[in-house]
């Protein structure tokens, strides 16, 4: 599994209230209350690459979380969310979708413990702890 596979998909549920900061650069595409299906659907018209869906969800999290109203609320990204969507793009040119939930960012609560994110569980007490789990 990639590293906290992309981990947006929460930012879109806890920001999807937020009416969008900059459209998608992909066509038409609604990032705000898109379904998996309707993510998959556009990828297979060649309407969204996965780099695309992450990159708005991105543009999203800098424009309400890091600006804006500096809602503060996500403590740390993956530095390689991008390359990692590009991965997963690849992966679908070649074969189609790697799962039911290809390209679904995911957003884990600043509790979860894994190995190659830090947690801190919302305290600078654990400002960079890294769990050996």
């Amino acid at each position: 599994m990639f590293r906290r596979t992309i981990l947006l998909a929460a930012a879109g549920l806890a920001l999807a209230a937020l009416p969008a900061a900059a459209p998608l650069h992909a066509q038409d595409f609604q990032l705000v209350e898109a379904t998996i299906a309707d993510v998959h659907d556009a990828m297979e018209a060649g309407d969204l690459t996965c780099r695309e869906l992450v990159q708005g969800y991105l543009d999203r999290i800098e424009a309400y979380d890091q600006e804006g109203p500096v809602l503060n609320t996500i403590q740390s990204l993956n530095p390689d969310v991008l390359a990692e969507a590009e991965e997963l793009d690849q992966a679908f040119r070649e074969g189609g979708p790697v799962g039911p939930l290809h390209c679904v960012p995911v957003l884990l609560k600043d509790q979860v413990e894994t190995r190659d994110m830090p947690t801190t569980y919302g305290s600078a007490l654990f400002d960079g702890f890294y769990s050996d789990r």
